[in-house]
């Protein structure tokens, strides 16, 4: 079994946590959300509990911490956390522009048409755009690695929980909570693995 504590240090790693209530333990049918600030997850476990009275509901705030690490070295040539997008994005506009303009005036005189040039410069910049975009780091994107965790550094997360009986509970407790749009709302068992995401 575990308790709400512990499923929010899984999911909030190396972050102060504090429960409101007591660590609670998580039942088989555990309505979670997790909602961006103090206020806000305190809110929504007064408003779950006003319309589920008969499930118990806690809280657990994460506080966010100072950072410890200061990278070193270059960029991650896998990964995108580091990735400058302004680089990949003037690339992409610096690689349309040669393209378009150097292949749009080449058509355009061989074939003595300024239509022609102009259709086949406009493909010809998509294309130099995409291909500048890929080989300045764009196509790290679609590496399996492409992902960045959302994240509020300075801001309390709460994780709100209410500790329900049964499925039609813990549905019922999704829904209120989904009303007042956290970022995450999920239905999980016991060993806070992800029961129910259909809420």
């Amino acid at each position: 079994m575990t308790t709400l504590t512990e499923y929010a240090e899984t999911h909030f790693p190396n972050h102060v946590t504090e429960p409101t209530q007591g660590d609670l333990t998580l039942t088989d049918h555990t309505a979670v959300a997790h909602v961006v600030g103090a206020a806000n997850g305190k809110a929504m476990a007064r408003r779950v509990q006003q319309a589920l009275p008969q499930a118990g509901v806690g809280a657990v705030m994460v506080r966010p911490t100072e950072p410890t690490v200061v990278a070193e070295g270059g960029e991650d040539p896998e990964g995108v956390v580091d990735l400058p997008i302004r680089r990949v994005a003037l690339s992409g506009v610096v690689g349309a522009v040669l393209a378009g303009v150097v292949i749009g005036v080449l058509v355009g005189i061989s074939r003595d048409s300024l239509w022609v040039g102009l259709v086949v410069g406009v493909f010809a910049a998509i294309l130099g755009a995409v291909v500048a975009f890929m080989l300045s780091g764009g196509s790290r994107f679609g590496g399996e690695r492409a992902w960045e965790q959302p994240n509020v550094p300075d801001r309390t997360v709460a994780v709100v929980a209410a500790f329900a009986a049964t499925e039609r509970e813990a549905i019922a407790a999704a829904r209120v909570m989904d009303e007042l749009d956290p970022y995450e709302v999920r239905i999980v068992t016991s060993d806070g693995a992800w029961h129910s995401p259909n809420t």
